[in-house]
C-alpha cells in the first residue's frame, strides 16, 4: 500500500517527523531501500523479526522493510531491559533484532550484551543497513 501511494500521491507530505518531512515519492524510495536492506540482511518469508524502538519515522521504515521482505514485525516495549529483551529473544524463534540504540539516554545494546555476555552474534543498532542478525534458535534446542 505504501509503495502504491508513493505512485498516486507523489508529491505530497507521506510523513511528518520533527523536522524532516518526505512527500509520498520519497517515503515510496525509502520503504524500497528498507525492503532491500532487510532482503540483504537474509530476512525471509515468515521469519520473526523483533523492533525494539520508539515510535520514530526510522521505526516506520524498519517495520515496512521487515513486512517487504516478508518477515512477521515483533515491537518489543521500550521501556523493557535488557534482562526482559533477552529473555524475549530466548523464547522465540527471533531471525533479527532492530534496536534504536541511545533511546531515553540508555545502551540498550550494553544492557542486552551485559545480560547475556555468551551471545554470539549481538545485535546492532539501527537503520537496517547496521543490524546485525540474532542468532536463530531452534525450539528443540530450547527446550534441552
Amino acid at each position: 500500500m505504501a509503495l502504491a501511494s508513493a505512485e498516486k500521491f507523489g508529491p505530497l507530505t507521506a510523513l511528518i517527523d520533527g523536522e524532516r518531512r518526505w512527500t509520498y515519492a520519497e517515503f515510496g524510495e525509502t520503504v524500497r531501500g528498507a525492503i532491500a536492506a532487510a532482503i540483504a540482511l537474509g530476512i525471509e518469508k515468515g521469519d520473526r523479526v523483533r523492533l525494539w524502538g520508539p515510535n520514530t519515522s526510522e521505526w516506520i521504515f524498519a517495520a515496512l522493510g521487515i513486512l517487504g521482505a516478508g518477515g512477521v514485525l515483533v515491537p518489543l516495549n521500550t521501556r523493557w531491559s535488557g534482562d526482559e529483551i533477552g529473555y524475549a529473544l530466548d523464547k522465540t524463534d527471533v531471525s533479527a533484532l532492530f534496536v534504536s540504540q541511545g533511546f531515553l539516554g540508555l545502551d540498550q545494546v550494553g544492557q542486552l550484551r551485559t545480560a547475556y555476555p555468551d551471545r554470539q552474534d549481538p545485535p546492532g543498532d539501527w537503520p537496517a543497513d547496521r543490524v546485525r542478525r540474532c542468532p536463530r534458535r531452534a525450539r528443540d534446542a530450547r527446550a534441552a
